[in-house]
Parts: C-alpha cells; structure tokens; sequence
C-alpha cells in the first residue's frame, strides 16, 4: 500500500524520485525501495520523514502546496501540520484509487453532455452504438447512473466519441476541453484522453509530449527546403511588420534574405507564445530554415523554457528534422523570463534583425522592426551575446553511439533507446540511420523519467560507463 500511494503521490506532484532526492539531500537509491515496495517502513521511519520533506520542498519551490493540501482535503497548513498529514495519508490503509477516483455521477453526467455535443452524437445514435437501451444513457446523463471505470462499455464509449470528434475534424475543440497540446490529440491517443478526463485521472500532457518526441524521432527524415519567388520578396520589405502575420512576413524575409547572403550565423530567441507558427506557415519556415543550414550557416537558437514541459517539447518538436544537418547550437536560459511581456530577437550578425515586444495576450496587436542600421545590430548583438552568457545546452544531436561517463538506467520502446542517466537524458534511434540526442534540461529529463517508468513498465537495465 505504501509503494502505490508514493508512486501516486510522485505521479500527481510531476516528480520522480530523482527529483525529490535532491530536494532531500540525500541519493536516488535512498528512496527505491520505498518506493518499489521491497522493504518495509514505519511511519516514524527517518528515511520517510526525509522523503516527505523532499516532497514538502519540491512543493514550495514549484508553487505545488496547494495540490498537497487537495490530497489532504484541506485548505492549507504549515510545513510541519503537512508532512505530518502526508504521513498519516502514506500509510492509510484505504486504497489511493479509491480515495483519489471517485467519479461524481452528476459531474460524470455533465461532462457526457458536453463530449457528446462536441461528437454531434445524440442519446438515441450512441445507445445503438454502445448496443444499450436509450434509457440507460438518459440516466447516465442525468446522474442516476454511473459507467464504471475501466470496464468495456466505458472503453467503447471513449473510442465511440473521439471517432466521430476526429472524422468530424474538433481535435482542436477536444485538445482545449481535455488541456492538452492539440499536437497530442491522434487517433492513438484521444480515447485515453477522453477517458482521463470523464473519470477524473490526471491527464499527463508531460507524458503524451514525450510520446509524440518519441514518434518523430522515429519517422524522422530532413525536410525540403522551400523558396520564396522574387515577387513575394519585394512586397516583404517593410521597415515595420504587425501581428502574427506581420511576423511571419518578415521571418520569410529575414530567412530568405540571410540564405542569399550566406549569413554565417543567425541568432534566435522569443518567448512569445507559438501562434504566429501555425501549421500553415510551419513547413514553410522549416523549409527556409533547411535551405540557410544546407548553405553552412550556423544557427543559436534559445529555446524558452518558462512554457509547460509539454509546450517546450512541442516547440523542440518542431526543430528535431533540422538538427540532423548538424548546424545548430541549442541553449536554454537560466533565469526565469517576466510574465508581463514578450520578446523577439531574431539576428544575423552584421545583416538584419526582427525584434519586437508586447504585453503578454497581446501579441497579435505587437508591431516587430526590420533592423538594417549597423549601429543598432551592434546593440542587439550586444543584447544576444549578454542573454547568451546566462545560458546552458539544452539538446545536443549526434550519429555516434556513445553515452557520457556515468550510470544510466535504460528502458527500450519500439525503437527508441531512452537512456536516463543522474544528469542527462539519451534518446538513441536504433534503426535506420542511427541518431542520438542528448538532453540536460533536469524538467524535462524528469519528465521522460516519468514517461519511461510509467509507459515501459518492467525494471531497467543498468549501464556503467
């Protein structure tokens, strides 16, 4: 009972327990076999009181205490009345799932509604589907009633509903009702979603990015490179470009502009929110991106890390295919950015520059120069080079095979070596033409700890190098 409620508690808080160790100051070993359930512990044990302070602190620093008090069931208490209650709550005999999973029927009723809508599916068309009596559903609708969780009635009733939501095309629709990116809403993965969200599970938009990372590093292949005629050229040259179209007119310039020159290198920082690079404009921007690196030019790229670890993989998503030319140096920032504003700072040194600034939800109204004046790219250059000294690797692509020196637990899945090391994270493409990236961000290496503990299941193999 003790392992099922830390590993709950662990999957709740997003954590692991590499994670909770270094809050704790103790190793990852200390807290395995509690975990794993193979040795027994009192509640008066020191190795659990350091494991809950590791939690308690972990909580804080991340803004979690209010989920510990949820899983408590009240409003809020000092450092000491909560690790006392996490103890009690630990060693409760009442099974977490039963605690922690009752489904409202009410709840449960109105959210039906709300899906079926969404599906376009009546009362009448989904009890012929699900091969019950209209009734039935009616009661499940009003509250009468509860589907129980996990059973093949409520199994094909997910995959029912998302059907008819995908051939419908709402994915996006579906994505903002279960909040989750709406790359992670596939065929594959929408039941589970839908099913998550009518029975109240924790759906893990870390676990579903780190999937679809997963799938593209499987498929993946170079882009083609695309160009722009020398009609479309002319009318992008604007001394001001406004809004997200704005901005995508003047990255095709500066793109464009910078492969025929030969730029030596482009520098890319925003942490604007992704909108301007909509799946309409992505292949082309990808394209022009592949044509500046196929011509030698270097390309620094700080990724934002102040999005959610699900969004930052979306966003690294987009940039895998081009990191097999080899040509770009990936960076994270070590200082959180401000939440009252967003910038933009695209620069090829010497040339051209797009930057811009608004007010956070405001973006679409934000106005982005196009800086040619030598003085002034010397400033931003300066401004680049100053957030550049603050940053750290964040992915690194290589076709050699090799792990760093170190101890590293290895889970496989399809063809996909996922290799966890105290520091780094290894994802090794094994078939095909061979390909590793390697990542040092510790949210996201504890994100795909999560994903590999959770999704491979059986015990890792262990590597020493």
């Amino acid at each position: 009972m003790l392992s099922d409620n830390i590993k709950f508690l662990l999957s709740e808080m997003s954590a692991d327990n590499t994670t909770i160790a270094a809050y704790a100051g103790c190793t990852r070993a200390a807290f395995s076999r509690m975990r794993n359930g193979t040795r027994k512990y009192s509640p008066g044990s020191r190795t659990v009181r350091k494991f809950l302070e590791g939690v308690y602190d972990f909580a804080e620093d991340t803004g979690r205490l209010g989920l510990l008090c949820t899983l408590l069931g009240r409003d809020s208490g000092s450092r000491e009345e909560l690790i006392s209650g996490l103890t009690a709550w630990l060693f409760s005999s009442d099974p977490v799932a039963e605690r922690m999973s009752r489904t409202d029927p009410a709840e449960f009723g109105k959210k039906l509604s709300i899906i079926m809508a969404l599906a376009n599916i009546s009362g009448s068309s989904l009890s012929r589907e699900l091969g019950i009596d209209p009734s039935y559903v009616s009661r499940i609708r009003s509250g009468e009633r509860l589907l129980r969780h996990g059973d093949k009635l409520s199994l094909q009733l997910c995959r029912i509903l998302t059907e008819s939501i995908i051939s419908r095309k709402c994915q996006h629709d579906l994505a903002e009702l279960v909040d989750v990116p709406a790359e992670f809403v596939t065929e594959e993965d929408a039941p589970e979603l839908v099913f998550n969200w009518l029975f109240e599970k924790s759906v893990n938009g870390d676990h579903h990015a780190v999937r679809a990372m997963l799938n593209i590093i499987s498929t993946l292949s170079p882009v083609e490179a695309e160009t722009l005629s020398d009609a479309q050229k002319v009318t992008l040259k604007k001394s001001v470009y406004s809004g997200d179209s704005g901005l995508q007119d003047a990255v095709r310039r500066f793109l464009a502009e910078s492969a025929e020159r030969g730029s030596g290198e482009i520098w890319l920082y925003s942490d604007r929110n992704m909108d301007w690079l909509a799946s309409a404009f992505r292949r082309e921007w990808a394209g022009l991106m592949q044509k500046c690196l196929e011509l030698g030019i270097k390309v620094k790229i700080i990724h934002n890390i102040d999005r959610s670890n699900a969004e930052l993989i979306a966003a690294i998503d987009s940039w895998l295919p081009l990191y097999l030319t080899g040509g770009i140096e990936s960076m994270y920032c070590s200082e959180k950015s401000g939440g009252r504003f967003s910038h933009t700072l695209f620069l090829s040194p010497g040339n051209a520059c797009v930057s811009g600034f608004s007010v956070v939800g405001a973006e679409e109204s934000a106005h982005y120069e196009y800086i040619t004046s030598l003085t002034r790219l010397e400033g931003k250059a300066c401004e680049f080079n100053m957030l550049m000294s603050r940053c750290r690797p964040l992915l690194k692509f290589s076709r050699v095979p090799g792990l760093a020196v170190g101890s590293y637990d290895i889970y496989n899945l399809d063809d996909i070596q996922i290799c966890i090391g105290e520091n780094d994270v290894i994802l090794n493409k094994l078939t095909g033409q061979f390909m590793s990236f390697t990542i040092t961000h510790p949210l996201l290496c504890r994100s795909i700890r999560s994903f590999a503990e959770t999704v491979c299941g059986a015990s890792p193999q262990r590597c020493h190098t």
